[in-house]
């Protein structure tokens, strides 16, 4: 339905009535792009700051802060698949990163979290201070995301860190 000109009504109709005689149902509304344009919009222009390196944020974002305000968002992530608890134990949250880039950060977590568990389960968002057992230097700050789902097998391990890869 991104072609404007060309998403009629009767072509949409054509769409579902060809889905229908192919067998092909769906379980819920039926969700048009257009609606949600300017968010592909933003995401398509992150991912291109992503890909020309731009710059992180000058001055220090308060972590704490953007996860507050993100807490309802990363709840209704979950939404029936799990609850969401938050354990805030770091003095200083702030970070070199922008609000956005955090915000990113927190929903791909939560959702690979979110994914990671079977039925019903929790998912839990830790703020904290390094401590001699991590493998960071005193100046950092820790946000772990954890779930109580069953983990991933050792080729998925393997690939976690490469880009793009879900």
């Amino acid at each position: 339905d991104t072609d404007r000109q060309r998403s009629t009504t009767m072509a949409i109709d054509a769409i579902i009535e060809g889905l229908k005689w192919l067998g092909l149902d769906w379980d819920d509304e039926i969700v048009y792009q257009f609606t949600r344009a300017e968010r592909h919009a933003a995401v398509a222009k992150q991912l291109l700051e992503l890909g020309r390196g731009t710059p992180t944020a000058t001055e220090p974002t308060d972590l704490r802060q953007v996860l507050e305000a993100e807490q309802g968002a990363l709840s209704a992530l979950l939404a029936g698949r799990g609850t969401l608890s938050t354990d805030d134990r770091a003095k200083d949250t702030a970070v070199h990163l922008s609000v956005k880039e955090i915000e990113q950060i927190l929903l791909n977590l939560t959702a690979n979290a979110r994914d990671a568990i079977s039925g019903s389960g929790h998912v839990s968002i830790v703020l904290r201070e390094p401590t001699g057992e991590d493998l960071v230097t005193h100046d950092h700050l820790i946000l772990e995301v954890v779930d109580d789902g069953a983990g991933m097998d050792e080729a998925t391990c393997a690939r976690a860190f490469e880009p793009y890869f879900t």
